[in-house]
């Protein structure tokens, strides 16, 4: 399978220091330090056109986008396939994944600072967070 459409979502580093975002927003509370484990978490709000940025358990930044993207079935919907850490002009780069989650609905704050940060077992299955 070919990629050809942006990531909706990526790291962007500078000066040692990463952000998660989009369209030059990687800017937050926080940031990705290379070399170190991190647990990130993003939540769509389709119907508030939102992006919610976590790193380790604590909101980043929230994103607003475009109303056009913000669509049921649109830009940020998981479709019948997914490409992961995927972009279609190379803008990418080597990195580690130990674990990764895909909900069927947008976690709040609650639940994603109740995953705390990361740990080599990866993400629990028994975490009371999975219980909706």
């Amino acid at each position: 399978m070919g990629n050809t459409s942006d990531t909706d979502v990526c790291v962007r580093f500078e000066n040692q220091s990463g952000g998660i975002g989009i369209r030059g927003q990687y800017m937050g509370e926080g940031s990705i330090v290379p070399g170190r484990w991190h647990r990130l978490a993003v939540a769509f709000d389709l119907m508030g056109s939102t992006m919610e940025k976590y790193i380790d358990g604590s909101l980043f930044a929230v994103q607003q986008l475009p109303d056009s993207e913000a669509e049921l079935d649109g830009r940020f919907s998981l479709g019948p396939s997914a490409l992961l850490f995927a972009d279609e002009d190379g803008e990418s780069q080597v990195a580690y994944i130990n674990s990764i989650q895909i909900r069927n609905y947008a976690m709040d704050a609650d639940e994603i600072r109740g995953l705390g940060g990361p740990t080599a077992q990866g993400i629990s299955t028994n975490s009371v967070a999975l219980t909706k």
